[in-house]
């Protein structure tokens, strides 16, 4: 499905009496369409997105449309709200610690790329905390400096250890063992008891994911190929076909796989960090930059990254 096409169908989707701030509504957008101004038409219904909630297909059709239009913001923040629409919105007020006590020394950049840990009060069976991941979108602004404060929103790894979240409560996040901010819960939005349905993706966007593949590379040696078979904000998930440098890294995976199936965290990230330093790249097969900052997972036939 084209472009217009598919914000054709999306506008479909929200109610004529639905309007923003500024008395945008759907006609305005059906007008930027008439004169094929289809990045204005897209951010409208972006707008209007925000409105009210409007189901699932909605959102995927915004995020192939600006995916076909090399809107990269755009399409991140609609798989965002696709991510949302499915599991809950949780929103929090995040203040990171100054430069001078934490390890970041940088600004953290807002559309979706951290994905920090957060102690929000769950414990392992020996009574430690247990950490748990979410992807951090920092609201009305691009960035957000040590010591500063912003409004965020949360997408977590595994949403069902997030279930006794509420507002007020305080959560602390970890980049390191080190503290690097703290937040306080503004707001919890639970899923639509029956979640929005959800229309099939369209043949060409079915395609065009099918047709990604990567090579893994070590320098000049091949380890490995991955074919895309599926997907979500997180995670791409692959084929794998196994290249002549993979025997010598296999025992790496290997080990990193079995430290997190028994729980043993330190081991875990070792066994990462001993990955990582393999300086391994994911080099596209048509074409693209290559990506040299993922994690990934392979066992088996199948492979898993995330970047």
């Amino acid at each position: 499905m084209d472009v217009p096409k598919l914000l054709e169908a999306a506008s479909l989707l929200v109610p004529e009496e639905v309007a923003t701030e500024n008395d945008i509504t759907v006609a305005d957008v059906w007008e930027y369409l008439t004169h094929d101004e289809w990045e204005v038409a897209l951010g409208l219904l972006e707008e209007l997105g925000d409105i009210q909630p409007l189901p699932l297909s909605f959102w995927e059709a915004l995020a192939t449309a600006a995916e076909q239009m090399r809107m990269e913001k755009s399409a991140a923040w609609c798989h965002w709200r696709c991510y949302e629409t499915r599991n809950g919105i949780i929103r929090a007020d995040l203040t990171l610690r100054p430069a001078a006590e934490a390890r970041r020394q940088t600004p953290i950049y807002g559309a979706g790329v951290l994905r920090p840990m957060w102690d929000i009060g769950n414990r392992t069976s020996t009574g430690e905390p247990a950490l748990n991941v979410a992807m951090l979108w920092v609201e009305r602004t691009p960035c957000l400096e040590p010591g500063g404060r912003a409004s965020v929103r949360l997408a977590p790894l595994d949403p069902q250890q997030w279930q006794h979240l509420e507002s007020g409560q305080v959560i602390t996040m970890y980049e390191d063992r080190s503290v690097a901010g703290t937040a306080v819960v503004l707001d919890v939005q639970r899923p639509a008891a029956t979640p929005p349905h959800r229309v099939e993706r369209s043949a060409a966007r079915e395609g065009h994911m099918a047709a990604q593949s990567w090579q893994l590379r070590q320098g000049e040696r091949l380890v490995g190929t991955l074919a895309l078979e599926s997907g979500d904000m997180f995670w791409s998930d692959c084929r794998f076909e196994p290249g002549p440098a993979w025997e010598g890294l296999a025992p790496l995976f290997a080990a990193s796989r079995d430290a997190w199936r028994r729980g043993d965290e330190d081991a875990a990230l070792a066994a990462d960090e001993t990955i990582y330093a393999q300086d391994l790249v994911l080099v596209p097969d048509s074409g693209g930059a290559p990506i040299t900052e993922f994690l990934i997972r392979i066992e088996g036939e199948v492979a898993r990254f995330r970047h």
